[in-house]
């Protein structure tokens, strides 16, 4: 019997994108709840896994499920090699607040994990109000918050309070497919009236054009020549000289998350 229970421990129970962690019981025998569990069952013995999320299960942009929420709106997670970071948004209007980009604590199951359990993140770019914030996966679309609010000004007579909302990952709007010009276009006109086309986003309530020229002086493309928002599908303007340029867009989704970009396409004046 002892044999047959080491080799069970070895099973792995395929749990997608998440790390996994083996528990086995008699049958009969009450386990802890859990919304992410695959199970074996071998004569009288059950080997369960145990979903344990990574910080990659973290990434992404999450709004809260209560769209008439007082509080905290959306939150944002990136990292930046082994960093992560927490982009937190409250309710303002008529656009929400920006509380800030805050690098997340990261807390794992143990010493030697390299699994993630939980982030926290701090705020303190509102005047006289400290918020920190701890983050827990619920399922692998469900984030919870809870939201640790202190009144730091001694005359502030306000109770310090705790929150905790619910956030849903929300899906990344692809890349607009850029229409014309086609990529190394070549013009010799003047003007140079330049006609951006692309084709709609599902889910996109605007777009995000950006444009640069090449500076030969420099040998460096200029990042910051024109970036504009969009509701239609076209952009026009006038290009700034005989030149190579390039450009790409993106589409953005009604909570203002900008989606994937799109390549650069390059086009070129020759007067």
């Amino acid at each position: 019997m002892r044999q047959l229970l080491s080799i069970l421990i070895l099973i792995i129970v395929s749990v997608p994108a998440f790390a996994q962690k083996a528990e086995v019981t008699a049958r009969g025998a009450q386990l802890p709840g859990t919304s992410n569990v695959g199970a074996v069952v071998v004569d009288d013995l059950t080997i369960r896994t145990k979903a344990i999320p990574q910080l990659t299960d973290f990434l992404g942009n999450w709004v809260n499920t209560n769209a008439n929420t007082a509080g905290m709106t959306r939150v944002r997670m990136t990292r930046s090699g082994n960093d992560a970071y927490a982009h937190a948004f409250g309710r303002c209007s008529p656009t929400d607040c920006d509380l800030g980009r805050s690098l997340a604590t990261q807390y794992s199951p143990g010493v030697s994990s390299t699994n993630v359990t939980a982030l926290t993140a701090e705020y303190n770019r509102t005047a006289g109000i400290s918020k920190f914030v701890v983050y827990k996966l619920r399922q692998r679309n469900l984030l919870e918050a809870q939201v640790f609010t202190r009144f730091t000004n001694r005359a502030d007579s306000r109770s310090n309070t705790i929150s905790t909302y619910t956030f849903r990952k929300q899906l990344v709007l692809p890349a607009p497919v850029q229409v014309s010009p086609r990529n190394n276009a070549v013009f010799s006109v003047f003007p140079r009236r330049t006609v951006l086309v692309w084709r709609s986003v599902q889910g996109a309530a605007r777009y995000k054009v950006e444009v640069q020229y090449y500076d030969p002086g420099s040998n460096r493309w200029i990042e910051d020549y024109k970036t504009e928002e969009v509701s239609g599908l076209r952009w026009v303007f006038n290009f700034v000289g005989a030149q190579p340029g390039r450009w790409r867009v993106s589409a953005i989704d009604n909570g203002g998350v900008e989606g994937r970009r799109s390549g650069w396409r390059t086009f070129r004046y020759t007067r």
